[in-house]
């Protein structure tokens, strides 16, 4: 006879109200502590009967019959629900198939990830602006943030990559894994287009903000000097968070290759 788990047996328990104990249970507060108490495993039952009876016992007999219609509710959608498959345990040539799959892949995507962060570090480091935009006097200062393109960096240590995706990789059997493509190569060309683009924008932005800071710096309105930095900086971080949005259209697939490998199929 299968038994309801004490999950399903402390939904039946949210119906329930607190209060003291009753001396004595009804005859159909009584019939509904058994039911409650059957579908529990025989060792909960010991702990689980006196805090059943002080709440039954405040239960009237409407109560109880709805909380008894969901304890047989939980119990046929158990009793309908498939049975989980048995397999044999897992083997080391189980886990020797999986690394058979993954590992091939998981080492291309270590080298598109080293590639790519040398490739960005390079033109980054070659398109973005240097140039600075301020202005300032005797204790002041505004300015325009530095345009700057962040990315998550490649690790250098292949092991150290390794193991960081192989905890994502199930370890209780042999799997098929519907791995992706792994991008080995990039499209540089649409990336030194990209950071341009963000080096051009931001520098229109960058001369504009200096020449109406120079003007309100000489008329001492420093309330609407201050104003013009919000906005200003606020143009500068848009430009930023579109050219990394960009950036990470042409990294390696690796969120795919993660999605592959939680989503491996039971042999």
């Amino acid at each position: 006879m299968r038994r309801l788990h004490l999950s399903a047996a402390a939904l039946c328990l949210s119906l329930l109200l607190p209060g003291a104990a009753q001396a004595a249970l009804k005859p159909y507060q009584q019939a509904a502590l058994e039911r409650m108490l059957a579908a529990m495993e025989p060792d909960l039952r010991p702990l689980a009967r006196p805090q059943l009876e002080q709440q039954l016992g405040m239960l009237n007999e409407a109560q109880i019959a709805m909380m008894v219609t969901g304890l047989e509710q939980a119990q046929a959608e158990q009793a309908a629900a498939p049975p989980e498959p048995e397999f044999a345990p897992v083997t080391e040539e189980d886990l020797a198939f999986n690394r058979a799959q993954y590992e091939p892949a998981l080492r291309r995507l270590f080298e598109a990830q080293l590639a790519y962060d040398l490739l960005l570090t390079r033109l980054v480091g070659q398109g973005l602006p240097a140039e600075e935009y301020a202005v300032w006097g005797h204790g002041w200062r505004y300015e325009l943030p530095a345009l700057t393109a962040n990315w998550e960096k490649a690790v250098p240590d292949y092991e150290m990559f390794r193991m960081t995706y192989e905890n994502m990789v199930p370890q209780d059997g042999r799997y098929r894994f519907d791995l992706p493509d792994i991008r080995t190569s990039f499209d540089e060309g649409a990336i030194r287009s990209a950071i341009a683009e963000a080096a051009q924008d931001y520098a229109a932005v960058g001369k504009r903000f200096k020449a109406e800071a120079a003007g309100l710096a000489a008329a001492e309105k420093f309330d609407t000097l201050h104003a013009l930095e919000r906005r200003s900086g606020a143009e500068a971080e848009a430009i930023r968070a579109r050219l990394e949005k960009l950036l990470a259209v042409h990294a390696p697939s690796k969120t795919a290759f993660v999605t592959a490998l939680l989503q491996g199929t039971r042999q």
